[in-house]
């Protein structure tokens, strides 16, 4: 399905046509509803629709709104460098029910709702092959699914509908729904879509729903629910890595998950599929993540916004050793030295402003295997081999050993030698290493005083010898040490207790995960949000006004419901 076409818009209101006394009078430009639904081609152009209304849920456009708002900016992984529309709110907890992104947004996940709606009631009478149409309907709950589970999290409890409103009258008579019942219908809808979605497609219909997407989904639904037992069961459906019915698997360089070249790989289980060339289906995200700071010289066509600006705090939870921070994030130090840090996920050449090729990620591999560990742990009262196993998977690939297996990493000098005059050369030898690391000698007083290690080599097998010779001098020598790709798992500390596992995947989500969508959820989903959040408020002292910002219980974790749609519905209230 690559990608998502630039179509006709569905119509969500009734096929009632408008009449004058004499005539009758038709758009020869826009498809009815009960032409649209006539056929197969109608019912997939629908399907298609669809999946279309989540590019307006995720990101499009010049508006600003997207998932980004409601999941990394209220965290303490970034912030809006802007104010206007209202973005900067969502920084600093002061968003107000008249905020248009909150009306936008519900609207976005209603539209989406709406539209699987018509196709889950209209499909069964239309004739065509039942494996289509079943299909087709699979992925319409799969998609009603997800856009109840964002707004779910989002609001709370939220009107509840799961069939075609033919009036507005209809549509008035839905007040908001228990949180529970919400999540009972997603569990149906995913439960239902994966027993029916095939596990592949074709290369021209990549980024429609499977049915491992649909367990994921699921799997993740179970954990937000704490529904621990059967997250762990759902997601284990999943594993092992590359022999489960998907190929799902980790990629051995983390950067290449987020190449536009490398879109939909095996890592990828389902994303938001976007094209750039103005058609009006383009990634807005590399142009509304890069600091309004740089003007034109990061993002050189269309500028940068700083819609979603990386804090300092999350580039310093990083060890300097993760090569994951260097994938991930890159920095603009503006003329009055000033450095804004931006995510490196999105990068591309936009067509034109906010028209880029970046999908969007809903979920991958490396969150199921986080997940699977986080379930697993709260079983068990503490982690399993299996669970560390999985951590280890992730962290082996984020430190490089995936790619370079074991590596050089220390040299130290034994001897300094004497009489040296200029830096001597380093040669690094044996150890069977399919690629050997090299080095530079550092001298003062006539002495090599240090090694410095420039490239680490690749899978040593045993400790390499260091020979060095010239600079006029004679007599230094050094040992060498080589890493083990054991070496940055998670260490016995984090995996003594409960408690201690949950922080290191707390922290192991928040870095192998950043800035795709997932950290104020996560804070949510294990009931931190407000103890992170308020810690991160007092270290950089995040005012509102003059007054440090603190966040409390249950006002700060919901979002307010839009004002229009309380006005609109007089059976919708307020959140507290």
């Amino acid at each position: 399905m690559k990608k998502y076409i630039a179509m006709l818009m569905f119509l969500v209101v009734t096929g009632t046509s408008c009449k004058k006394d004499f005539i009758e009078l038709s758009d020869p430009t826009k498809i009815s509803v009960d032409d649209l639904y006539s056929d197969a081609n109608g019912l997939g152009l629908a399907v298609t629709a669809a999946y279309g209304a989540l590019q307006d849920i995720y990101g499009k456009g010049t508006s600003g709104t997207g998932m980004y708002l409601f999941t990394d900016v209220p965290s303490d992984n970034s912030n809006a460098l802007v104010s206007g529309a209202g973005l900067g709110d969502f920084d600093l907890f002061t968003v107000a029910p008249e905020n248009v992104n909150l009306s936008t947004q519900w609207q976005n996940l209603y539209r989406c709702i709406a539209r699987c709606n018509a196709i889950i009631g209209r499909a069964p009478g239309i004739s065509m092959s039942a494996t289509l149409r079943d299909r087709y309907i699979a992925e319409a709950k799969f998609l009603r699914a997800l856009s109840y589970f964002n707004a779910v999290r989002i609001w709370g409890g939220i009107p509840l509908v799961t069939k075609e409103i033919a009036s507005i009258d209809e549509s008035l008579g839905y007040g908001r729904e228990t949180v529970d019942n919400v999540y009972a219908q997603i569990e149906k809808d995913l439960s239902d879509a994966e027993t029916v979605l095939p596990a592949t497609y074709a290369a021209a219909d990549l980024g429609r729903a499977t049915s491992g997407a649909a367990k994921a989904i699921l799997g993740k639904v179970y954990l937000t629910e704490k529904k621990f037992q059967q997250c762990k069961s759902k997601l284990a459906e999943l594993l092992p890595k590359a022999t489960n019915a998907w190929g799902y698997d980790l990629l051995p360089l983390y950067s290449d998950v987020f190449n536009t070249a490398n879109e939909m790989n095996k890592e990828i289980i389902f994303a938001v599929r976007y094209t750039k060339g103005g058609l009006g289906t383009g990634s807005p995200f590399f142009n509304w993540f890069v600091p309004n700071q740089s003007g034109s010289t990061i993002a050189t066509v269309g500028g940068g916004s700083g819609f979603n600006t990386i804090m300092q705090d999350l580039y310093d939870a990083f060890p300097t050793n993760d090569l994951r921070r260097g994938y991930s994030i890159a920095n603009y130090v503006t003329s009055a030295n000033v450095t804004y840090y931006y995510t490196k996920k999105y990068t591309d050449v936009p067509a034109n402003a906010n028209d880029s090729n970046n999908d969007w990620i809903v979920i991958r591999y490396a969150d199921v295997l986080l997940m699977y560990a986080e379930a697993d742990n709260e079983i068990n009262n503490g982690p399993s081999t299996t669970a560390i196993d999985a951590v280890n998977q992730v962290r082996r690939r984020g430190y490089g050993h995936f790619v370079n297996g074991e590596t050089l990493g220390s040299v130290t000098v034994v001897n300094g030698g004497a009489s040296y005059t200029s830096a001597p050369t380093v040669a690094i030898s044996g150890g069977g290493a399919t690629s050997n690391a090299t080095a530079t000698a550092t001298i003062s007083g006539g002495k090599v005083t240090a090694i410095n290690i420039v490239t680490a080599g690749q899978n040593y097998t045993s400790n390499p010898t260091v020979t060095i010779t010239g600079g006029g001098g004679t007599g230094a020598t050094a040992t060498a040490i080589i890493t083990k790709i054991t070496d940055n798992d998670v260490t016995a500390a984090q995996t003594a207790s409960h408690d201690a596992f949950k922080l290191a995947l707390e922290t192991e989500r928040r870095l192998e995960l950043n800035m795709e969508g997932h950290r104020w959820f996560d804070l949510l989903r294990t009931d931190r949000a407000v103890d992170v959040m308020n810690a991160s408020f007092n270290k950089y002292q995040t005012k509102n006004g003059t007054v440090v910002i603190q966040i409390s219980a249950p006002h700060a974790l919901l979002f307010p419901i839009p004002l229009r749609e309380i006005q609109i519905n007089p059976k919708l209230t307020q959140n507290p």
